[in-house]
């Protein structure tokens, strides 16, 4: 039984790193485009898995990533630090995803969304995401194809659908119905 825990362990693992690795290059992506350059970052494992912080954020306040990050960064960019030098955005990634950061998002989001339309309209673009999220105008050539596809999948998605009927209403973590 010891070797099996060790392989879960490892597998595990091996899927947080994944996981840190493309979450990074997201937040990358993102800062590139809230600084205004091209960001690439070296980072340590604690850092990656720092970074999932932001993610967790992002999924529990129903706020964007670009919401987060030009919130934090400006604030942190304003406060300044003596030592820029191990750092290539100004900031270290312990403060972007620190208890002091943690509450001046909460602030911000009280702030700007006091009564929840953020959370509105999260639950709008995730129902139409999970409606029709598999058509799209350029998978077919006009109008009448499109329609005849999407009458398709909702047929066979009810098809589907119908025994977990009783399971749609259930709470659950990030259910928009």
């Amino acid at each position: 039984m010891p070797r099996q825990s060790f392989q879960v362990r490892r597998k595990v693992r091996v899927q947080l790193e994944r996981e840190c690795y493309i979450w990074q290059h997201i937040v990358e992506a993102e800062l590139s485009r809230v600084v205004g350059r091209t960001i690439r970052m070296r980072l340590t494992r604690l850092d990656q898995q720092r970074l999932l912080t932001l993610r967790a954020w992002a999924t529990r306040y129903k706020v964007s990533l670009h919401f987060i990050l030009s919130l934090l960064l400006s604030f942190w960019l304003k406060k300044g630090f003596k030592n820029r030098t191990d750092s290539y955005l100004g900031v270290r990634i312990s403060s972007l995803t620190g208890k002091r950061s943690k509450r001046l998002l909460e602030d911000e989001v009280l702030k700007q969304f006091p009564n929840n339309e953020h959370i509105a309209a999260w639950k709008s673009e995730r129902l139409l995401e999970l409606c029709f999220a598999p058509f799209s105008m350029a998978v077919t050539s006009n109008p009448e194809q499109f329609g005849e596809a999407y009458v398709e999948a909702i047929k066979k998605r009810q098809a589907e659908a119908e025994p977990r009927q009783k399971w749609l209403r259930r709470p659950f973590r990030d259910n928009p119905v």
